[in-house]
């Protein structure tokens, strides 16, 4: 551990890191006894794959993703700014869609192995179940600090960069077409001159 910080693993080139506030948190559930470690681990599973979510759409976007930071209170995918309203609203729902998926194997897991007799496995489903769609509804929410206050701009998934328009692509091909007689025009005179100085 560096600076607090503890380095878990690499996901396409990004480092997923752990803070010591995590830590600070599962020692006080272990101590009240709020949370199970099954729970814990389910919470755990369902914020890394919130943030993976972010970062998958983020390298979709040809941005880069630079870290990825699990914390106390939840977690965070730092990656590369961009100025394009289209790639934010885009990328904030990555998070929320991940957990979506996550939902659905563990919909599908737990239908194939009913009834669940073991506890743990219990206690995670739980959390892969029942949290974790409260976890993306409560993320929607269209406040800062969370992804709703980008993701229901969906009005910027329609303006995505203009296109140029067919005029202006006649126009710019014009442009080069006339750059290039004017090259030719000049090496034919130049020949010319070249030939007549020679006679």
């Amino acid at each position: 551990m560096k600076d607090g910080i503890l380095h878990l693993f690499y996901w396409r080139k990004v480092p997923v890191q752990l803070h010591w506030t995590v830590l600070v948190f599962v020692a006080y559930a272990a101590i009240s006894r709020t949370f199970s470690g099954a729970e814990l681990l389910g919470f755990g599973i369902v914020i890394l794959v919130h943030e993976l979510g972010h970062a998958f759409l983020v390298q979709r976007c040809r941005l880069r993703a630079l870290r990825i930071m699990i914390h106390a209170f939840g977690g965070e995918c730092i990656h590369e700014a961009t100025h394009d309203q289209r790639q934010s609203v885009i990328i904030a729902w990555g998070g929320v869609l991940a957990q979506v998926a996550l939902f659905l194997a563990a919909l599908v897991f737990a239908k194939l192995i009913a009834p669940i007799s073991n506890e743990t496995l219990r206690d995670l489903l739980g959390v892969l179940l029942g949290y974790n769609l409260i976890m993306a509804a409560f993320n929607l929410l269209p406040i800062r600090p969370f992804d709703g206050h980008m993701a229901w701009k969906l009005t910027h998934l329609r303006s995505s960069t203009k296109r140029p328009s067919a005029t202006a692509s006649k126009a710019k091909r014009a442009v080069r077409r006339t750059d290039i007689d004017r090259v030719v025009d000049e090496a034919l005179d130049e020949a010319r001159s070249k030939k007549s100085a020679d006679t």
